[in-house]
Parts: structure tokens; C-alpha cells; sequence
């Protein structure tokens, strides 16, 4: 599922943004919701500690593997 909420682009560096998004997903299902972290940001550990505080279940901090 992908879920865009005003500018794309910007959700991943507005860690409320996160929260918020996360907090929607979570209320819509019980499936475990790992929460996407953007390779354009310098510190994950804030939009990633927004979206774990919303319920998410983890964090995919990957993009490809080989």
C-alpha cells in the first residue's frame, strides 16, 4: 500500500508527517506495517522513531538487495 499525503516529497522529513500517516495505516488494519524510510534523509532515526511511536511494527531501511 502506498499512501501519499500532500507533497510526497516531503513526509519523510517531517517526522509528524510520518506520525501521522503511520497512525492512519495502523487504525485501517491489524497487519504487521513496516514503514519505509527515504535514503534522502542524513538521520532516520527520527521519522523512523515518529513511525514505531504510531504503531508501526518495524522499519525497511533498504532499498535493493542483491
Amino acid at each position: 500500500m502506498f499512501l501519499v499525503f500532500g507533497t510526497p516529497a516531503h513526509c519523510p522529513f517531517l517526522p509528524e508527517l510520518v506520525e501521522e500517516v503511520t497512525g492512519w495505516v495502523r487504525s485501517a488494519t491489524k497487519l504487521p506495517i513496516w514503514a519505509k524510510m527515504t535514503p534522502n534523509i542524513t538521520d532516520i532515526t527520527v521519522p523512523a522513531g515518529a513511525a514505531l511511536k504510531a504503531g508501526a511494527d518495524g522499519i525497511a531501511a533498504i532499498n535493493t538487495i542483491l
